[in-house]
């Protein structure tokens, strides 16, 4: 019987790990998320990273880079916080902007009054100007400033408001999956549509760079379902 060379042995654990990654990773994209932060791929292989960073000489962001074809991408207010993109991080597979929870959604597509200041639950998805009030439930409150929102007279387009999730998401680094409509949510949100669709569906750009509704009434527009 002929004995199987270690330095085999060796290629074959390292490829066994390589196509692993690979899995993870398009596991992660094929539900719904843009970015793979590494820190988590590494949390993910387990005792498997350490026998990858042995055998292959390399660290994983390396071997990610040099061996797999996956982009390698930097974030962070420091800018030392490395994840896998997407190819497109603002679309679907069709080239349309992704379908984001309604109440998140709104939380960038809504224009910032005067004076005002945007917080959103990270858990509840609400948002609103008063912190406090959205902290008493509980869960994560993170604040959205102007520059990710929706500016006054700025169109509402879909790509606009995703373009501006997805840094928003990036730069809190955040995975976007938790605030992706399903599948049964978006066969829903498309049966019941609210008199606030119905309002943003019937202005052209021109109409919506003049709409600037206050928050309360955005609120009770998006609450009456229209049949």
């Amino acid at each position: 019987m002929t004995e199987v060379k270690p330095a085999q042995d060796h290629a074959e654990e390292v490829e066994r790990i390589k196509a692993r990654i690979t899995a993870l990773v398009n596991d992660r994209f094929s539900r719904g998320s843009e970015m793979y932060y590494l820190s988590q791929l590494g949390t993910d292989l387990g005792a498997d990273r350490g026998a990858l960073e042995r055998l292959s000489h390399r660290k994983l962001r390396q071997f990610v880079e040099e061996a797999l074809t996956f982009t390698i991408k930097v974030t962070g207010q420091n800018q030392n916080v490395f994840y896998i993109a997407r190819d497109a991080t603002t679309t679907s597979a069709s080239g349309t902007p992704r379908r984001y929870n309604r109440s998140f959604w709104l939380a960038f597509a809504v224009s910032l009054m005067e004076d005002d200041r945007r917080f959103l639950n990270l858990d509840t998805q609400r948002f609103g100007p008063d912190e406090a009030s959205l902290r008493k439930v509980g869960g994560d409150v993170r604040e959205i400033v102007a520059d990710y929102l929706r500016q006054p007279g700025e169109p509402g387009d879909p790509q606009s408001i995703a373009e501006k999730i997805s840094r928003w998401l990036s730069d809190q680094e955040l995975d976007p999956a938790p605030f992706l409509m399903t599948q049964k949510q978006r066969a829903v949100f498309s049966a019941q549509r609210s008199a606030l669709d119905v309002l943003i569906d019937s202005l052209d750009n021109d109409q919506l760079k003049r709409v600037n509704l206050p928050l309360d009434i955005v609120q009770a527009l998006k609450a009456r379902t229209v049949r």
